[in-house]
């Protein structure tokens, strides 16, 4: 029988022909790992791509109607929750006055927005004109069919001319028709206002210079020729001398055009 050979055998590799190791090529190495490198890379990219939810910024709607403001949400994947109404005396019924989440904010696509919508001024209806300018409240009351009451209050912090409180509240019942406003005033006033309504442009602005105050007059539509329509400040208010008094002066029935700028005094 013949005798086997138990001793240890080389390996493979370095049983292979010397020429054969020297035929691979020495980049091969390299175009493996780069190949890693790529498949790693569209394994991250593809990620990215189809993940759920990526984040995306908020836009500024505020400003914009109803309509605009969700179609920009709906151009970057976001949604409205819900719409809220406030009363606004300086901003266009439909028109968006606040946003939740806020402009510029990152947010999962597919996110919920709450919207604040300015109500405007309904006709009946006793508007908010709290802090309001008391020129800016005067037209709001007016702008929804009431008079206006003015009763002012002397302040130090700097808050002259505009509105303290009202009465009655928004949306309550209004007694009478009127709506009383209490306006900040300065605590030393020298001159209270004098009231031109009715009178005639030369004679208002007599009365106004005598009572040292100063006196800009505007064309309006009307129908008795050169009388005062409405002033402001109003008739009653303390205000400091030299203080320009505004007067609305009617341009009478008989005219046709309506000049453009002031009045001469």
């Amino acid at each position: 029988m013949d005798d086997i050979d138990t001793s240890p055998t080389e390996s493979v590799g370095r049983n292979l022909p010397e020429g054969d190791r020297r035929d691979r090529p020495p980049w091969l190495p390299l175009l493996v790992v780069l190949a890693l490198v790529v498949t790693v890379g569209l394994v991250v990219w593809f990620s990215g791509v189809f993940q759920n939810d990526p984040e995306v910024e908020v836009p500024e709607v505020v400003g914009l109607d109803q309509r605009a403001a969700r179609q920009r949400l709906r151009d970057v994947g976001l949604r409205i929750e819900r719409i809220e109404e406030a009363s606004s005396v300086r901003v266009s019924a439909g028109i968006v006055t606040a946003q939740t989440p806020s402009a510029g904010s990152l947010v999962p696509r597919g996110t919920e927005l709450m919207l604040v919508v300015a109500r405007g001024i309904e006709e009946g209806k006793v508007p908010d004109v709290q802090h309001l300018d008391v020129e800016e409240a005067i037209q709001a009351i007016e702008a929804a069919g009431f008079e206006v009451v003015i009763k002012e209050q002397p302040v130090e912090d700097g808050k002259e001319g505009s509105v303290l409180s009202q009465s009655p509240a928004e949306g309550e019942a209004a007694p009478g028709g009127e709506v009383t406003i209490t306006v900040a005033v300065g605590l030393t006033p020298d001159i209270r206002t004098p009231a031109v309504v009715g009178t005639l442009q030369p004679a208002a602005v007599s009365i106004l210079h005598d009572a040292g105050l100063a006196a800009r007059s505007y064309w309006v539509r009307g129908s008795t020729s050169r009388e005062i329509v409405h002033q402001y400040p109003p008739a009653g208010m303390l205000v400091a001398p030299g203080t320009v008094v505004e007067l609305q002066v009617s341009l009478g029935a008989d005219s046709p055009n309506l000049p453009t700028g002031g009045i001469g005094p």
